[in-house]
């Protein structure tokens, strides 16, 4: 048997532990421009989208669960900061959200999915018929999540009084 980790390329470790670094900054309360909003959402939406693209076993099904699960995620994503505590500076154009444990959580689900999807097309391995869409229902819940999230922090930013 051999060791599949000496397959990951290098480039992989030190993008985990940006990524890492980048969700811990997210545990607290940070004060950015608003514009810093719209990042993560069309990051997300980006790596979806690769997805849906070269999605192993991709079918009507998988892009369903896709859909579904964005839409899901969006609602999930407004549920959980409709009441956020947020203070909104429009003269400067700024915005303070709390931090929480959302997005850590957001991003390393959606690299252990891209890793996933990687490695079976890297192995040329025929994934079961159930990977494809619950690889794409995975990536769409987070990217909902991530537009559902921002998208209300944006929402609240412009109809601040």
């Amino acid at each position: 048997m051999h060791n599949s980790w000496s397959y990951v390329p290098l480039w992989v470790y030190p993008l985990f532990f940006y990524l890492l670094y980048k969700g811990i900054k997210q545990c607290y309360t940070q004060t950015m421009r608003v514009g810093r909003l719209f990042a993560m959402p069309i990051i997300f939406i980006l790596m979806s989208l690769n997805n849906l693209d070269g999605s192993p076993k991709m079918t009507w099904l998988a892009g369903f669960c896709w859909f579904l699960a964005i839409v899901f995620g969006i609602f999930l994503g407004y549920l959980h900061k409709r009441n956020a505590n947020i203070t909104v500076d429009r003269s400067k154009g700024i915005i303070s959200i709390p931090g929480d444990l959302s997005m850590l959580l957001l991003i390393m689900v959606v690299f252990a999915v891209e890793f996933a999807i990687n490695a079976v097309e890297a192995f040329g391995s025929s994934p079961n018929w159930w990977f494809g869409p619950l690889a794409l229902g995975v990536s769409g819940l987070a990217t909902g999540m991530a537009l559902g999230r921002n998208g209300t922090f944006i929402y609240r930013y412009f109809n601040a009084k």
